[in-house]
């Protein structure tokens, strides 16, 4: 029993050290740890604001981490077999991480209920800002049918875009050229080489939008590749009992800081193959159909410790509503009037009961089919359910579990390093939110109690039970597990 166990604390110390030794070839964000924290771009934010000629006092913000996907692979298509690891691109400035700032205006009690940032954001946000992983500003726009809360005042377009560009958002323009004016109706003032155009100081818009583009002087300058901003010119009145004044200025339509080769685009167009559609799908319809049958075989059959099949119920549908409150919590929540809200969190209820009786049928099917084959790890459960931990049994589930844990990595780690491809955490549809959640000694501890059990119950516990069940050949059953645990449990759905 000792010399197995050596074996398998070997295997996983070896699996480990070559996960560390790969990880910043397979990983897309090493290299790269978060040095500006939510509350830090919030602030920065409010700074900005101020100076973009707004207040986000009245307004709300929405901080999101972000990841620049679509820049990596178009490196990776120019670059090929030369493209430095992730680490490297990070820890040379590369943008391909950062943080997104969404501001807008809050519902009205009669708003009604959408689900997708994207949707609601299109009525309530007035501007979307993109830091990189300094603190830099890369992106800057505004919504398209939305009211523009920016406004710089100045009597000179040039002057009023050099102040933007090197006085607000920090870049230094001694180390661009100005190569491209883009001037399509009128100004404000009048420039040497431009002509001249009459002004209707009554009207709030001046001439159509004015784009202006930097390009950087020398390739050894720090900074990005190319600086682009789009100004409106406007004319703002601010009347008061007493007087009413006239302001000359612009509002910011949009602003990209580009590094060589880098798209405009930050967030990948959301695009899933037939076949990778009907594979996932199919493969959780299958995995879905089994856990269920089963549970309720056993159930029918009275094979059930009806105790604990509830506890997993109710501690996974907890986890899940109470990580998706928080997340509202962090995210939407100030957005949001109390309908979206109770809309939200039913909405929610409803996916966290499922997923919580899907846990318990995986539990049941999973204890009776150890029962009936009487396998060792079961009664090392049953010791934990009464309470009864310091066995030396215990220390040895454990230190196999990280073993197993520590082979797995390895497997996955070599599997990805000569696939020559990376993984990157994507646990929402609107972005990874780890780093936006508080507390996160909470929340990050129920993402993984609730992965864990749905993973080790359903995924592992049912699936090779039966598969054990079905084939006696030790040989067979052991390829036909590692082709399901890769299906089920270490796809790379993300390939980039």
């Amino acid at each position: 029993m000792g010399q197995r166990l050596s074996y398998w604390i070997f295997l996983g110390v070896i699996g480990f050290a070559v996960f560390f030794v790969l990880h910043s070839f397979i990983a897309f964000n090493a290299g790269a740890p978060i040095e500006q924290s939510k509350s830090t771009i919030e602030h920065k934010t409010a700074e900005l604001s101020q100076r973009l000629g707004f207040s986000i006092d009245s307004l709300q913000i929405m901080t999101e981490r972000t990841q620049h996907l679509n820049y990596y692979k178009m490196l990776q298509d120019s670059a090929k077999e030369d493209l430095p690891s992730p680490a490297e691109l990070n820890k040379n400035g590369v943008h391909l991480t950062g943080w997104k700032v969404s501001i807008g205006t809050a519902q009205d009690e009669d708003d009604g209920f959408s689900h997708e940032a994207n949707n609601f954001m299109s009525e309530l946000g007035r501007l979307d800002i993109r830091y990189d992983q300094e603190g830099n500003v890369r992106r800057l726009s505004k919504y398209t049918d939305n009211p523009n809360p920016t406004f710089v005042p100045g009597d000179s377009l040039f002057s009023i875009a050099n102040r933007i560009v090197q006085d607000i958002l920090g870049y230094n323009l001694q180390n661009y050229q100005l190569d491209y004016v883009d001037i399509r109706d009128t100004l404000l003032t009048t420039e040497p080489g431009f002509g001249q155009q009459s002004m209707e100081l009554s009207d709030s818009r001046v001439g159509n939008n004015m784009v202006f583009r930097w390009n950087k002087k020398g390739v050894d300058i720090s900074g990005p590749q190319e600086l682009s901003l789009e100004v409106r010119p406007i004319i703002r009145e601010n009347n008061t009992p007493n007087m009413a004044s006239i302001q000359y200025g612009v509002s910011i339509e949009s602003f990209k800081a580009l590094d060589k080769l880098e798209p405009e685009q930050i967030d990948p167009v959301q695009s899933i193959s037939y076949v990778d559609l009907a594979t996932t799908f199919g493969s959780l319809a299958i995995l879905a159909i089994l856990v269920v049958f089963l549970g309720i075989k056993y159930i029918n059959k009275g094979q059930v410790e009806w105790r604990r099949a509830i506890f997993m119920l109710v501690s996974v549908l907890l986890g899940v509503l109470g990580w998706r409150v928080f997340y509202l919590i962090n995210t939407m929540n100030d957005f949001w009037n109390q309908t979206s809200e109770a809309l939200f969190i039913l909405n929610n209820l409803i996916v966290a009961a499922i997923l919580g009786l899907y846990a318990a049928l995986a539990y049941i099917g999973w204890e009776a089919m150890a029962r009936s084959r009487d396998e060792e790890q079961l009664h090392l459960i049953d010791t934990f359910w009464r309470k009864r931990f310091f066995f030396r049994e215990t220390g040895e589930g454990l230190l196999r579990g990280y073993a197993l844990g520590g082979g797995l990595l390895g497997i996955l780690s070599v599997s990805l390093f000569l696939l020559g491809t990376q993984y990157y955490q994507a646990d929402s549809q609107n972005s990874f939110t780890e780093a936006i959640m508080q507390p996160k000694l909470l929340t990050i501890n129920m993402a993984i109690w609730i992965n864990v059990w749905l993973v080790s119950l359903g995924h592992v516990g049912v699936t090779s039970g039966f598969l054990q069940s079905k084939i006696n050949n030790r040989w067979l059953f052991y390829g036909a597990g590692m082709l399901l645990a890769w299906n089920s449990f270490f796809r790379i759905r993300h390939s980039i």
